[in-house]
């Protein structure tokens, strides 16, 4: 990195405005994905690494697990055991590995919030003319590690909130259709009807959201399970045209069905 930058000043002044500009991008999105490969690739451009990886620590089941990756170094052995080193440690650590009869340069700082560590921020150096990172290099990435940190930890927060929004979404579509289904079943007492109501209720565009099904009724005599009915299209074609004339009826799920 040093024959990159002509002096010790012009260094220090292309990394402070590295660090400016970085903490511009971290501070204006709360999309974790966008967060983490802006991380990764300005870090690259300045280190004049080859690539590098972001592991953090997953809040349920205490595994470390690579969240984004540049240039596939995760895939490295050496990289879960660094990482789970530096995790361990809490302190950033700069080593030359060799790696498939090739030296490797490497990195590495751990993501800190309230003095424990979440993850950790790791760059690899596998430039042809055997560059090493030097202690300036390491010092730099501690301060971005430091940097973005409490941003990273935030859009992992909104992350998880959106994930458990959408799942409680999910559940709340799926418990409604089961109540516009009893609506729909309470219209009639004919067999078949009922199956074809449950089965539509199953595959309509607004309810469960499946292709296509099929119910199984155990017989009685030759205690065995036989098919009673299925529903589902012929083609995918179909299938859109199914789907796009029910998306225009604007009436309940369980007006629907009975109209079918």
């Amino acid at each position: 990195m040093g024959d990159s930058l002509p002096s010790t000043s012009d260094r220090a002044l292309s990394e402070l405005t590295v660090l400016r500009e970085l903490g511009k991008v971290v501070t204006s999105t709360l999309n974790l994905d966008d967060l983490l490969k802006s991380v990764l690739v300005t870090g690259s451009k300045v280190l004049g690494a080859r690539g590098g990886v972001i592991r953090l620590e997953d809040r349920s089941s205490g595994e470390l697990k690579v969240r984004c990756s540049l240039g596939e170094f995760d895939k490295t052995p050496i990289d879960e055991r660094v990482a789970r080193r530096v995790l361990f440690t809490r302190k950033p650590i700069s080593l030359r590995h060799i790696e498939q009869h090739r030296p490797v340069s490497i990195l590495c700082a751990p993501l800190l919030s309230n003095g424990k560590s979440f993850g950790t921020l790791t760059f690899y150096d596998l430039e042809p003319d055997l560059s090493t990172f030097d202690e300036r290099d390491l010092q730099f990435l501690t301060t971005t590690a430091n940097q973005v940190s409490s941003s990273i930890e935030n859009a992992m927060t909104h992350h998880e909130v959106s994930v458990i929004a959408q799942k409680e979404e999910k559940r709340a579509r799926q418990l409604s259709t089961l109540w516009e289904l009893n609506r729909a079943l309470l219209t009639t007492v004919n067999f078949e009807r009922i199956l074809q109501m449950t089965l539509t209720a199953v595959t309509i565009g607004d309810g469960l959201g499946f292709n296509r099904a099929m119910l199984f009724l155990i017989d009685q005599k030759g205690e065995v399970l036989k098919g009673s009915m299925a529903v589902g299209p012929g083609s995918p074609e179909e299938a859109g045209r199914i789907w796009n004339e029910l998306s225009k009826r604007r009436e309940p799920l369980s007006d629907r069905v009975i109209h079918l």
